[in-house]
């Protein structure tokens, strides 16, 4: 089976790194708290200006993007993928990193070293901007794992999907989506899944 896997916050947990350096930040430089905790994005949690959203990531992307670490059970579950025939494509729409310039180059390296460096195995990459449909239909992926909500709903009719769990997507409740809370229950689902 081919396996598909998002990065932030899948592979990652972006929504525990936007809170724990968020809230300090967001309170220090613009006196603003929480006013939605089930939103994806810092924009929306802290309620920001698209100047106060452009700050916040100017100082904390690539510091996220370089030193984040892997969830636990991510690396296993490529490997257990492959020594059971199945291959694994990454499908993700992180920032910068469809650009032709420098920046894009840049965030295309830094995606693949994390990659490597976490020992996260895959077969390809596809960087894209918000929609996935494209990349699911081209590497014909049974089983994609995702967290954005908008990601969730538009390719749970192309896809098994499987909703990391996170409370931006708490609100979903779709027979065509399976919500897990970790690696060790994706891995569970996909053998019992598997063809």
């Amino acid at each position: 089976m081919n396996l598909g896997l998002d990065i932030d916050g899948v592979l990652t947990n972006i929504e525990e790194y936007q809170f724990k350096y968020g809230i300090p930040y967001f309170k220090k430089h613009f006196n603003k708290d929480v006013v939605n905790e089930y939103a994806l994005d810092v924009k929306d949690i802290f309620d920001a200006t698209e100047e106060e959203y452009k700050k916040f990531w100017g100082k904390y992307l690539f510091p996220y993007a370089i030193t984040c670490l892997a969830r636990k059970g991510a690396a296993e579950y490529t490997k257990w993928a492959y020594e059971n025939g199945h291959k694994v494509y990454i499908i993700t729409s992180r920032v910068f990193a469809t650009k032709e310039n420098m920046l894009g180059k840049l965030m295309r390296f830094i995606v693949r070293n994390w990659l490597r460096r976490h020992h996260i195995r895959y077969e390809e990459i596809t960087f894209c901007d918000e929609d996935k449909v494209a990349a699911i239909n081209k590497y014909h992926i049974d089983f994609m794992v995702d967290d954005n909500p908008k990601n969730i709903e538009a390719l749970k009719n192309e896809t098994g999907m499987i909703c990391m769990n996170a409370k931006c997507n708490e609100h979903i409740a779709d027979e065509k989506v399976k919500r897990c809370y970790d690696f060790a229950e994706i891995t569970e689902y996909v053998k019992q899944n598997s063809r």
